[in-house]
């Protein structure tokens, strides 16, 4: 099993919002969380990005950029 490789840091929007950035380096994908992670649904926006959000809140949880092969 390989270990895993994730680097974090944590940032506040300009409205007070908590953003963190978590970058998965094995995976190849950064998401990005606005305020607490929380149950959601992924809407795929494109082949390589996700944004998930609180059905019932209609609010943004995270926006996940996934790698890409280059063939898109």
């Amino acid at each position: 099993m390989s270990e895993l490789n994730l680097y974090r840091t944590e940032t506040t929007a300009s409205d007070g919002t908590s953003v963190r950035l978590v970058y998965d380096q094995e995976a190849d994908i950064l998401e990005f969380f606005f305020g607490e992670n929380e149950p959601a649904t992924g809407v795929e926006l494109t082949d390589d990005i996700v944004l998930r959000l609180n059905q019932q809140t209609r609010r943004a949880i995270s926006l996940m950029l996934l790698h890409s092969d280059g063939t898109h």
